[in-house]
């Protein structure tokens, strides 16, 4: 927009407007030009330098000094027989701050400054020469009867689309072979193997505490580089007793992964483990360093009391999971009544031992569950999924019982055990894999471990909890395939 305005010595001074963008009648005192260093006048003063433009990034200019800098940054092409101006990338000559390609507005200054306003064809400049993008190409179409004129039939397009997804994992191999090994007078832990029988020894420690290991969860491996070996904690998945409580601890699951590996005749072994799997991982390599190859952990988790509070929504309830999920959290905590609250962890272990009813005790189960698996993962997942998932082999029984078991008794680890005996371990090779948004186990956890081993790799990732994010599965994937 043009305005003109008369100064006090009667004559005519022009200046341009554009929005809140560009002012040239406002101009700072005793500034002086930021390209010619010369001193700079109001619009009303104009002098053979021309009008005042200042950038949003506050920088003040002579039209003149301006447009001589903007001219070595326009290219003109000539098509059509026709001139066409437009800007190319261009940023404020003091402060290297903007961008005029990608502002319209600085586009329209340019323009200005150039003399003409630019008026951009969209069809003409969208090409791949001012965009870097190659246009697409849409087939002419054709009529009804173009099939009986100019060569019969019309040619189908046999350009084929690349509907392959990638998927992180391997296929499935064959069960080597699988057992029940005793542990004690009343556990036994039930274990598979996968995979090459002569490969590198690996184990997969699953989450929890209460998780299980089914056949699918061996293709996150190598099938022909790895002897793979999945094994059910003790009351999970196939393991027995199913559920049991009694010496079910921290230390007892540690003593297991020595008893099968003495079983299976294994020297040294890569661990694998995710949340709670990392946390066993950990302690079991502190405890066994000799017989570590690699460590391969994710989703970190040390077992200290904040992070269980984390996971019940935070402390008192105000802070942790609940923020993120509230919906969810009102839906876990509204099962218990009101003045048994104080302490859900009591409240929900009351109803898994079924002094409430059988039906409240089911009820109670996946509950607890359900809130667990909202929390793992930032992929939008529906009741009904969760639900049909967690009710394979039961796992919603013992993830919510067994889970509630350690939390009682802060999942009998001692206060900061790990990081105060990760000296152990410091010439394991250790691979980190955490999500950055992740509301279970915080990043910070991850990163201490990581400043704690300087034989560790940390590689951070946009995604949550779980490795069910295909960004979590991708990054294991491709850790697994160089480093394992």
């Amino acid at each position: 927009m043009n305005k003109t305005k008369k100064n006090k010595k009667g004559g005519n001074s022009e200046s341009i407007e554009y929005g809140n963008f560009v002012t040239f009648n406002k101009v700072k005192q005793d500034e002086v030009c930021a390209i010619c260093q010369e001193p700079l006048k109001s619009s009303e003063e104009i002098t053979n330098k021309g009008i005042i433009y200042q950038l949003p990034c506050g920088h003040q200019f002579h039209n003149n000094c301006l447009h001589g800098w903007c001219d070595i940054n326009i290219k003109r092409v000539n098509k059509s027989n026709e001139e066409i101006k437009r800007p190319t990338v261009f940023k404020c000559p003091v402060c290297n701050q903007l961008t005029l390609k990608e502002h319209e507005e600085c586009q329209s200054l340019t323009s200005y400054i150039d003399g003409s306003l630019w008026k951009p064809d969209r069809e003409k400049l969208a090409t791949e020469e001012y965009t870097g993008i190659k246009p697409e190409i849409k087939p002419k179409k054709k009529g009804i009867f173009s099939r009986f004129f100019k060569g019969g039939k019309t040619k189908k397009n046999t350009t084929k689309r690349n509907k392959t997804k990638k998927i992180y994992n391997y296929k499935l191999s064959k069960k080597i072979t699988d057992g029940h090994l005793k542990v004690s007078n009343l556990h036994s832990i039930y274990y598979s193997c996968y995979g090459n029988k002569n490969g590198i020894p690996l184990l997969v420690i699953h989450g929890g505490p209460g998780g299980m290991l089914k056949q699918k969860n061996s293709q996150k491996y190598n099938p022909k580089k790895y002897f793979i070996v999945l094994v059910d904690q003790r009351g999970c998945g196939k393991s027995t007793p199913f559920g049991e409580l009694q010496e079910n601890n921290t230390d007892e699951l540690v003593k297991d992964f020595e008893k099968l590996r003495k079983h299976l005749n294994i020297k040294k072994w890569t661990l694998c483990g995710g949340s709670w799997g990392s946390t066993l991982s950990l302690i079991y390599a502190i405890r066994h360093p000799s017989v570590i190859r690699k460590l391969f952990v994710s989703g970190i988790f040390l077992g200290n009391n904040y992070e269980v509070h984390n996971v019940q929504g935070g402390n008192n309830g105000q802070f942790g999971t609940k923020a993120f999920f509230p919906k969810a959290y009102d839906d876990y905590e509204s099962f218990i009544p009101k003045k048994e609250r104080g302490n859900l962890l009591k409240a929900y272990m009351r109803r898994f031992q079924g002094k409430l009813g059988k039906t409240v005790k089911n009820k109670a189960h996946m509950k607890w569950s359900l809130w667990e698996n909202t929390i793992n993962s930032v992929t939008e997942k529906s009741k009904k999924t969760m639900k049909k998932r967690l009710k394979i082999n039961n796992v919603y029984k013992t993830l919510s019982m067994i889970e509630c078991h350690y939390f009682l008794n802060n999942c009998f680890i001692p206060k900061n055990y790990i990081l105060k005996n990760i000296h152990k371990i410091k010439h394991i090779p250790t691979y980190i894999i955490q999500g950055h948004f992740d509301l279970v186990c915080y990043p910070i956890n991850a990163y201490m471990l990581h400043k704690a081993l300087p034989k560790s790799k940390l590689f951070f990732t946009n995604g949550g909890h779980s490795l069910i994010d295909t960004i979590n599965a991708k990054t294991h994937y491709d850790v697994m395939k160089k480093y394992g």
